[in-house]
């Protein structure tokens, strides 16, 4: 490749099966992640500074926060730091300070005199709990006329949106869907609020993009939507640059949105308890259950956890679960709630403060899961264990509009419309609180996602 791309290319990774020593790290790291990478532990790692662990009261949550936290960070480092830097940076540090003490600043002034600048790098990074959040959009595929080649050259563009008040790194990595290699760039710095245009030059059609953040609220690779197929792709002589600061902001209109993420956003369950697993808990590791404390998501149980768990039939239950969807709205994380089973007392709660009183339109947002499968593996009792794999209709759901004494009520058919934001109308709002009280009216799947206001534009 010609022009900056070769010089920004970090590694190419391929993986050909086989007993080498990287299967054996990775499986180690896949069981490791298993303990950390729980959304509990990612709770307390993100709210709690690294010298703030309590070790001794909270042992087994902290120590794995504290790996995942330190994990992440080392993984920058190394990643960033030149390795000739960091090996002079211990070698002095053991030279100076073996079997003695020394502070944070001699810490920071011995990696300082050997070329590694930890806080330019990572910020407040041992009492500080501020962390980069990220936000891909605008991606574009197009096709490079290049008269001197018969080959065609890919040029796929995104902007990467850091809306946190540190600066943060992220990784780019692009390659075939499916296949076993991949090329991963350098890693790339993105200043606290700050938008910067990527471009990424390639022989082959890139059709999986991910962004990868070392530590950030998003907790999780962020994928860039690529064109598949080439016929939808459009020619240019426009060759973009690696990387341009643009001048964007994910937030233009006066749209007032209710994510499941947010504070206005809550929920009813109906009666139900978690039952005590009849087995001990080291065989309900054994089994496939990590513990028989349920692991729970801002609040609510989490999906995953609980549908391994072995303690609770997930689809034998009245509770509220949050699951992962990466076409669900969300900020910087792509979550749901959902509730398997009909009752009238399993309600969800919108509420959102309108500025001004008008006439508003409601629109709720859907993730595309109505052929998604749900997994629940469950034991009644000793000797026994059900799992079930399947997919469900969604419920018919009642939406009441309340606002300062006044109400609206509708109907909404989830199975039967668009993923996405679907318009329910226009509603005279008074300023003050409104609420949006969702309830099921059928047998089948409630979920929870996103509602968004936006004041209706006057007609001249």
């Amino acid at each position: 490749m010609e022009g900056n791309r070769a010089s920004e290319l970090r590694n190419f990774v391929f993986w050909a099966g086989g007993n080498f020593g990287k299967r054996a790290r990775l499986e180690k790291l896949e069981l490791r992640k298993r303990f950390s990478n729980r959304p509990s532990v990612w709770e307390q790692a993100i709210g709690t500074p690294l010298t703030s662990f309590d070790l001794e009261q909270d042992a087994m949550n902290s120590y794995h926060a504290l790996i995942l936290k330190v994990d992440a960070l080392k993984n920058l480092v190394l990643d960033v730091v030149d390795e000739n830097d960091i090996g002079s940076f211990l070698r002095d540090l053991i030279t100076q300070y073996r079997g003695g003490n020394y502070t944070e600043e001699d810490f920071h002034n011995t990696a300082l005199n050997s070329g590694v600048d930890f806080k330019d790098l990572m910020g407040n990074w041992l009492h500080s709990t501020e962390i980069p959040g990220f936000m891909v959009a605008r991606a574009n595929l197009e096709i490079l006329e290049s008269p001197d080649s018969i080959e065609s050259v890919y040029q796929s563009s995104f902007f990467i949106h850091n809306g946190e008040d540190v600066d943060g790194f992220v990784t780019i990595s692009s390659g075939e869907e499916g296949e076993l290699s991949s090329q991963e760039l350098i890693p790339l710095r993105v200043p606290s609020k700050t938008t910067l245009q990527v471009a990424i030059q390639t022989i082959d059609h890139p059709r999986r993009v991910l962004v990868k953040p070392y530590f950030s609220h998003n907790r999780e690779h962020l994928r860039v939507n690529i064109v598949e197929h080439d016929d939808d792709i459009p020619t240019t002589a426009m060759s973009l640059p690696y990387i341009t600061e643009v001048d964007w902001n994910p937030h233009t209109d006066d749209s007032i949105i209710v994510d499941d993420m947010d504070a206005g956003f809550s929920v009813m369950n109906g009666e139900d308890a978690i039952n005590e697993s009849p087995f001990p808990k080291w065989i309900t590791y054994f089994l496939g259950g990590y513990d028989t404390e349920l692991d729970t998501d801002h609040g609510l149980l989490h999906l995953d956890t609980a549908a391994d768990s072995l303690v609770k039939d997930v689809f034998d239950s009245v509770l509220w679960y949050r699951d992962l969807e990466s076409t669900s709205y969300g900020k910087y994380r792509r979550t749901y709630v959902i509730n398997f089973q009909h009752d009238a007392q399993t309600q969800l709660v919108y509420s959102a403060n309108i500025p001004s009183s008008g006439k508003w339109k409601l629109e709720i947002h859907m993730p595309a899961i109505k052929r998604k499968t749900y997994k629940s593996t469950y034991s009644p009792g000793l000797g026994s264990i059900y799992s079930m794999t399947t997919s469900f209709r969604l419920a018919n759901v009642q939406l009441e509009i309340n606002n300062l004494g006044l109400s609206n009520t509708i109907e909404f058919k989830p199975q039967e419309t668009k993923s996405g934001w679907n318009d329910l109308g226009l509603f005279d709002l008074e300023a003050g609180t409104v609420d949006v009280v969702l309830t099921p009216l059928t047998e089948g799947n409630t979920i929870g996602d996103a509602i968004r206001w936006t004041m209706a534009k006057e007609e001249n």
